[in-house]
């Protein structure tokens, strides 16, 4: 039992000081817009895919800073659908934005989805880009 006593007042000055100084740095970067958002998935390869697939990508924004965070979401082109939840992030909270890509009609090959992300907090604005690539693979028996 003494052990047990012994190694917690060692250890509890250095466990107390390591959580405040977390707790400290947690809350410099709440108040810092852009700093307490992030966004999972900007990146996504599909690979191979035959024409007329539909491929569907989902980016989780999660907003841990102190601040309610506006998301606007466009796609580069009309081949790609958003689907955005909520246009506002409150603080600790995530969201999903769904994107759906529909290949039909596009040439074989390699190809690049862009979806930006404006992100406004308290007056400041700033974009994060996800990619989506994939390639196109003829089916057997067509001609590329």
């Amino acid at each position: 039992m003494n052990k047990v006593v012994k190694l917690a007042g060692e250890w509890g000055p250095v466990v107390l000081l390591t959580l405040g100084t977390l707790w400290v740095v947690q809350g410099a970067l709440a108040l810092t817009p852009g700093h307490g958002v992030i966004v999972q998935g900007l990146y996504y390869n599909a690979g191979n895919v035959t024409p007329e697939t539909m491929i569907r990508h989902s980016l989780k924004v999660t907003n841990l800073s102190a601040q309610t965070v506006n998301i606007n979401a466009e796609a580069s082109c009309g081949c790609t659908l958003l689907d955005t939840p909520s246009p506002s992030l409150k603080s600790m909270q995530s969201e999903v934005v769904i994107a759906k890509v529909d290949t039909y009609g596009m040439p074989i090959g390699t190809q690049n989805k862009f979806i930006a992300l404006t992100l406004t907090a308290n007056g400041h604005t700033w974009k994060d880009i996800a990619a989506i690539k994939y390639k196109i693979k003829p089916i057997t028996g067509e001609k590329p």
